[in-house]
């Protein structure tokens, strides 16, 4: 459900949209965490790179609760640290045929 996306824990989803609207849409990774295994759009400030807007996929292991984030473009597949912000993919554009 989209709705279970955007409430921060404990609050209500007036007082998570607001939070969020003041914040242009971006989830502060310490408030909460995507649903796993989710592309979403994140902020990373990553050594040697400096701060970045990318897609990244979500992943929390069911074995010890770690965390991983898997860029996009990462060809050889390892998980980056440093994401602070995220939030979920727009929705696709809809055609209008006729």
């Amino acid at each position: 459900d989209e709705g279970d996306i955007y409430p921060v824990d404990g609050e209500s989803l007036c007082e998570g949209c607001k939070k969020i609207a003041d914040n242009n849409g971006w989830i502060a990774c310490a408030d909460k965490q995507p649903p796993d295994a989710t592309w979403v759009i994140v902020e990373a400030d990553l050594d040697g790179v400096g701060r970045l807007v990318t897609m990244a996929f979500f992943e929390q292991s069911t074995q010890d609760g770690e965390i991983y984030w898997l860029f996009h473009n990462d060809s050889d597949g390892s998980e980056w640290e440093g994401v602070t912000h995220w939030q979920p993919l727009p929705l696709p554009p809809t055609t209008n045929k006729g």
